[in-house]
C-alpha cells in the first residue's frame, strides 16, 4: 500500500482501489502491480542517470523480470554483461535464467557457466547453472552443481528447493520431498518452498497433503498464479471439479495470458464433456502458443467429440508434425481416423504408435477394433490377445474379441470372452 501511495498517480491508485473494493485478491493484485510499476520507474531513473552503469541496467532488468516482461529484462541483462563482462556474475546468472522463457538452452548454459567462472565461491551462480542444466535434461550435472552449492552454504533454502525440482524432473519424487521439506524447515515462511513441497507431494499422489501445502503457500502469497494451477491439478486428480475450475479461473484472472491455466481448464471441461467450453479454452491456448502439440491434440479430441472430423484431423496432423516421436500424437490421430471411417489410416497410425511404445495395451486394443471394422478378423484377434497380455482386466478388449471370435465361428470362445467382459464391467458395450 505504501508503494502505491508513494509512486502511483492518485487517480490510478483510486481506480485500482475502486475496482478491487470488497475483493481481497483484487486489492493484492492492484498493490503488486503498483509496486512493479514503481520498481520499473525507479530502474528507468537509475539508467537515465547512469546509462553506462552495469548495475543500473541489472536492477532495471530485475524489475522487468519481476513484472513478467522477459524480453525487456533480457535486453537490460545483455547490456549489463556488455558493460561489465569481467567482474559481476549477477547479470550473467540472471541473463541465463531469463533465457529459459524462450528455451534458448545453449546461450543460457554459456551465461550460467560464465557467472560461475566469475564467482566460483558464490551459491547463486551455481544454483542458476543447476536450473539451466535441468532445463537441458542434464539432471546429474545439475545435482553435482547443487552439491557444491550446499557445501558452500548448507543452510540456504534456495539450494534445497532447486534440488527438489531437479529430483522431480529426474523422477525421484520421494528424494525430492526430503529436499523440499528441508527447504521449508530452513524457511518456514516461504511460499516458494511450500509450493515446491506441494509439487513433490502431488508427484507422490498424496493430493490432499499437497493441497494443504498449496493452501499455506497461497495464504502467504495469494497472487502466485502457478500455485493455483498446481492446486487445480490436485483437485482434478481427486475429482473436485468445481474447486479445480475455481483455481484455474483465479489463475487466469491474475494473468489473462496464462496458457497453462487455459489448458488445464480446457482439459477439465473436456473430461466433464463440456466440449464447447473446452474448445474455447484450448483455442485460446493455441492463440498464445501456436506450436503447442499438446494443445493441438486436445483441440483435435474436442473436434472429434463435436463430430467436426475435418478440423480434428487438421489439428492432429499438426500435432504429429510438431511432435513426431510421441506415440500419443499418432494414437489420438488414429481415433479421429477411426471416427471418420478411415480404418486403414487409423491402423497405420496405431502401428507407428506401437513401434514407439510397444507395451501400451490401449494401442493394441484400438488397432484390433480397426481390424475388426475392416473384417481382418485374425489380425484383430491377435491384437486383442496382445492387449489382454498387457492389461488382463480390460473389459473392452474381452468384449471386442468376443465379437471377432463369433465372426470367425468360435462361439465357445466368444461366449467365454463375453462373460469375462461382463464380470469386469457389467456396463461394457459390444462394438
Amino acid at each position: 500500500v505504501l508503494s502505491i501511495l508513494l509512486f502511483a498517480p492518485c487517480h490510478q491508485w483510486y481506480g485500482a482501489y475502486s475496482q478491487a473494493k470488497g475483493d481481497e485478491l483484487g486489492m493484492v493484485l492492484a498493490a503488486e502491480k503498483a509496486k512493479q510499476d514503481a520498481d520499473i520507474r525507479w530502474g528507468h531513473a537509475l539508467v537515465t542517470q547512469h546509462p553506462a552503469d552495469a548495475d543500473a541496467h541489472f536492477r532495471r532488468g530485475l524489475a522487468y523480470l519481476n513484472a513478467g516482461r522477459g524480453e525487456l529484462a533480457l535486453a537490460d541483462f545483455t547490456r549489463a554483461t556488455q558493460l561489465d563482462p569481467t567482474t559481476d556474475p549477477r547479470p550473467f546468472a540472471w541473463h541465463a535464467w531469463t533465457y529459459h522463457v524462450p528455451r534458448q538452452i545453449g546461450p543460457a548454459l554459456a551465461d550460467a557457466r560464465r557467472a560461475v567462472t566469475l564467482a566460483p565461491e558464490k551459491v547463486g551462480p551455481r544454483v542458476h547453472l543447476a536450473a539451466v542444466l535441468c532445463w537441458a535434461e542434464r539432471e546429474v550435472e545439475a545435482l553435482a552443481q547443487l552439491e557444491i552449492a550446499e557445501r558452500l552454504e548448507p543452510q540456504d533454502a534456495w539450494v534445497h528447493r532447486v534440488r527438489a525440482l531437479v529430483l522431480l524432473e529426474k523422477g525421484s519424487a520421494a528424494e525430492a520431498l526430503v529436499s523440499a521439506r528441508r527447504a521449508t524447515g530452513l524457511g518456514p515462511g516461504s511460499a516458494t518452498s511450500l509450493g515446491v513441497e506441494g509439487e513433490c507431494l502431488a508427484a507422490l499422489e498424496r493430493y490432499e497433503e499437497a493441497i494443504r501445502s498449496f493452501d499455506r503457500a497461497l495464504e502467504l502469497a495469494p497472487a502466485r498464479k502457478h500455485l493455483y494451477v498446481e492446486r487445480a491439478k490436485c483437485n482434478y486428480d481427486l475429482g473436485n471439479w468445481r474447486q479445480c475450475i475455481r483455481d484455474l479461473d483465479t489463475a487466469i484472472r491474475i494473468d489473462p495470458n496464462y496458457d497453462e491455466a487455459y489448458y488445464g481448464r480446457a482439459e477439465t471441461h473436456y473430461l466433464r464433456k463440456h466440449y464447447r467450453l473446452a474448445l474455447k479454452d484450448v483455442t485460446r491456448v493455441l492463440e498464445l502458443v501456436p506450436n503447442d502439440p499438446a494443445a493441438a491434440t486436445l483441440r483435435g479430441a474436442v473436434f472429434t467429440e463435436l463430430g467436426r472430423h475435418v478440423e480434428a484431423l487438421s489439428d492432429h496432423c499438426a500435432a504429429v508434425r510438431l511432435d513426431p516421436d510421441n506415440p500419443f500424437r499418432f494414437y489420438r490421430r488414429a481415433i479421429s481416423y477411426h471416427e471418420a471411417g478411415q480404418s486403414e489410416r487409423a491402423i497405420a497410425d496405431l502401428t507407428k504408435a506401437i513401434a514407439l511404445r510397444s507395451k501400451e495395451a490401449e494401442y493394441y486394443r484400438l488397432r484390433g477394433l480397426c481390424y475388426l471394422y475392416s473384417w481382418k478378423l485374425q489380425s484383430a484377434i491377435r491384437d486383442y490377445d496382445r492387449a489382454l497380455e498387457l492389461d488382463p482386466d480390460d473389459a473392452r478388449s474381452y468384449a471386442e474379441r468376443s465379437c471377432a471370435r463369433a465372426l470367425v465361428g468360435d462361439l465357445r470362445g466368444a461366449l467365454s470372452d463375453a462373460k469375462e467382459a461382463s464380470v469386469r464391467d457389467p456396463t461394457v458395450l459390444l462394438p
